[in-house]
């Protein structure tokens, strides 16, 4: 009986050590692929240029490369007006020269920022890029307070 009530305890340590690490790596990312990856984080060494506005703000921005693919992870937070329904983001891969090379619209998780209220006060999102961007290049994101229907950005969006 001495021996199974050990094994139980032994056994509720590790899970609890499981569910530590989960949580803690839940904790510590800012995009759904940094969570469910356990592999390290690629992040490109490159500038990022965070554009926020009164409905929204783009807390973090960062490109990360998993294998041959590259995506763009952050954090939105809420601005100091409630966003309008259908914000998005503008994503935009700036060369070395100065031209926008890849552009894109998307929006975050969950829509509707949350409040803080009840903890989590930042909305999630993961853009895939069409290539790694080259060496000297820049990114711009963008929290646009508009649906993407409005969008002239969404509407002119290039990839090269």
């Amino acid at each position: 009986m001495k021996l199974l009530s050990h094994l139980l305890a032994v056994i509720g340590l590790g899970l609890s050590g499981c569910s530590a690490g989960l949580s803690q790596r839940a904790e510590n990312s800012d995009g759904f692929l940094d969570f469910l990856f356990v592999q390290p984080r690629n992040e490109l060494p490159i500038t990022v240029e965070r554009i926020s506005s009164s409905g929204g703000t783009v807390e973090t921005a960062h490109v990360r490369v998993y294998g041959r693919e590259a995506y763009v992870t952050g954090l939105i937070g809420r601005g100091v007006h409630d966003p309008v329904i259908g914000s998005h983001i503008d994503v935009e891969v700036i060369n070395a020269r100065g031209k926008v090379v890849q552009s894109q619209v998307d929006t975050f998780l969950p829509t509707q920022i949350p409040s803080g209220r009840r903890g989590n006060a930042y909305s999630r999102y993961t853009t895939r890029l069409l290539a790694i961007p080259p060496p000297g290049s820049s990114l711009r994101v963008t929290f646009h307070n508009d649906s993407r229907s409005n969008c002239a950005f969404a509407a002119s969006a290039v990839s090269f």
